[in-house]
Order: structure tokens, then C-alpha cells, then sequence
């Protein structure tokens, strides 16, 4: 969460109570399922929320980190980052 909130202060997260994935809420007119193909490219994997929703939510995500080693998780979400302007660079 502290990650987020540093790299990408305007997302919103559900669910980081014990879970090993968190719901996002980009709160923005992003295509998840473009960003993903970004993120993967810089070895970040997410889910984006258009298949798990019955109207949409592009721009919901969810992110897992379950398996992730802690030290890791801040540079995966600094890495989410620059996918996101890579995102908005070409979209």
C-alpha cells in the first residue's frame, strides 16, 4: 500500500487485509487490458478487471503479491508506474 500511495497516488485499493491480490480502482480512463500488455513488458503481471466484472470496469485491476518477495514489491509498482505513462505515451 505504501508503494501505491507513493508511485501511484491517485489509485485507490481494495482489500489489502490478508489477502495475496488487491483489487484497484485507477480512477481514471485507463483500458486494463492495454495497460497489462505495458506492465508485462516491464514484468509486472495484472489482471485486468473487464473479465471479472459483468459491466466492464476497464479500468479496474487487480494486482497479486502473494508470491512476490517483499523486497520486489516496491519496484514492481515503480515499474506499473512507468507502464502507466507508457500507457498514456501511446493511447
Amino acid at each position: 500500500n505504501k508503494a501505491l500511495k507513493q508511485y501511484l497516488p491517485t489509485w485507490k485499493p481494495y482489500a489489502l487485509n490478508g489477502g495475496s491480490a488487491c483489487w484497484i480502482d485507477t480512477a481514471a480512463d485507463i483500458d486494463t487490458t492495454v495497460l497489462s500488455h505495458y506492465a508485462a513488458n516491464l514484468g509486472v503481471f495484472i489482471e485486468s478487471g473487464q473479465s471479472f466484472f459483468l459491466d466492464g470496469h476497464k479500468h479496474f485491476l487487480r494486482l497479486g503479491f502473494g508470491s512476490i518477495s517483499a523486497d520486489l514489491i516496491n519496484k514492481g509498482v515503480f515499474n506499473l508506474a512507468r507502464a502507466v505513462e507508457e500507457y498514456y505515451l501511446y493511447n
